[in-house]
């Protein structure tokens, strides 16, 4: 069977159909969401190409601020509290994307940060100085509130974040400048949580750029190349300690149980463990993330269809994002299921 690989995560159609009227698409989102969009369908079926990889190459890396959504603000104008909450809210996931690419981000010839509207203007303007990056947010409004508080107080915890498995999802989205004041896509990555934590924007732009150099050294980057790499790759993972979320293990799986099948260091820890490595790049660890391999098209009735992932989790390097290992989780449906580590997931890390 053929698969594609792909950085993405879908909320199931079902689950969206039934919710549609409750989704919203918040700052950066609305501006670019024709290119989230179509990035979308172009990072699902293939590696962006070694031109549009080049092109962002040669280029400063223009990174927009979150934008406040404006229906937002103009509900919470009668409660000044929670109109500087939400605004705080802002600020802080900004705080986050700087201090990730800050950290993170070398490919290119720099990076600048810039209000939305002003690098959407320059962008139809075509101003060829610049790749643009962007964070979209999907939200629905039930449960907002937790997350406003929780960035407003940095008090981001799990369960906050497991609120965020089935409430949207961010898009952390690459442009060109295009023909006709229309930006080209060239990359995007799905996050499979609503608002993400440090360490979700950092993993993100690791894998990204990991992508970026994968095309460079090869053009025709194909799953294939991906499948040797990570066959290639597994060999780091005897210098690594694995960290696992104990709310992933399914029922029963011991630390006894996984040492028997999982033959290097491993640590059960907890998900703040988990971001604050992910957050700093901490050389010498290892953690797993849930992402989609392949996209199915299901049909809807009437003549409609919708895509549906299918997940596997990956092992990823904290200090440089490499992918180490990959299994196919017990159940693949959705995010929050496909997170589930059993026996056979451990095994299938370090197996050829």
């Amino acid at each position: 069977m053929e698969i594609e690989f792909i950085f993405k995560s879908f909320v199931v159609w079902n689950k969206i159909k039934a919710k549609m009227n409750k989704i919203k698409l918040t700052g950066t989102a609305i501006l670019l969401s024709v290119l989230l969009f179509s990035s979308n369908i172009n990072a699902q079926f293939k590696y962006p190409t070694k031109s549009q990889v080049s092109a962002v190459k040669g280029k400063i890396l223009l990174v927009s601020y979150i934008l406040e959504d404006r229906n937002t603000v103009d509900k919470l104008r009668e409660t000044p509290e929670k109109l500087a909450q939400y605004r705080n809210s802002i600020n802080y996931l900004d705080t986050l994307l700087r201090r990730s690419v800050g950290k993170v981000w070398k490919f290119g010839k720099g990076v600048e940060f810039m209000a939305a509207l002003d690098a959407a203007k320059l962008m139809a303007e075509g101003n060829s100085k610049y790749a643009y990056m962007g964070l979209g947010i999907t939200e629905r409004k039930t449960h907002e509130w937790y997350y406003i508080q929780g960035y407003d107080s940095n008090m981001y915890h799990k369960s906050i974040r497991d609120i965020g498995k089935d409430n949207g999802y961010a898009v952390l989205s690459v442009s060109l400048p295009g023909s006709n004041k229309k930006p080209e896509p060239v990359y995007s990555i799905d996050m499979d949580v609503t608002y993400p934590a440090q360490g979700d924007i950092t993993s993100a732009l690791q894998l990204m750029e990991n992508e970026f150099l994968l095309v460079m050294k090869k053009p025709e980057t194909k799953f294939d190349d991906f499948e040797s790499e990570v066959k290639d790759n597994r060999k780091l993972l005897k210098d690594k300690t694995l960290l696992i979320d104990q709310n992933q293990l399914e029922r029963g799986v011991t630390e006894a149980e996984i040492s028997k099948y999982y033959p290097y260091t491993f640590k059960i820890t907890d998900f703040d463990t988990i971001n604050d490595i992910e957050t700093n790049c901490t050389a010498g660890y290892a953690y797993i993330l849930t992402m989609p391999y392949k996209i199915s098209t299901m049909n809807m009735g009437s003549g409609s269809t919708a895509p549906i992932a299918t997940y596997f989790q990956i092992i990823v390097s904290a200090n440089d994002g490499k992918v180490l290992g990959r299994a196919v989780p017990p159940k693949t449906e959705t995010p929050d299921k496909a997170e589930h580590i059993g026996k056979k997931q451990v095994k299938d890390y370090t197996e050829e």
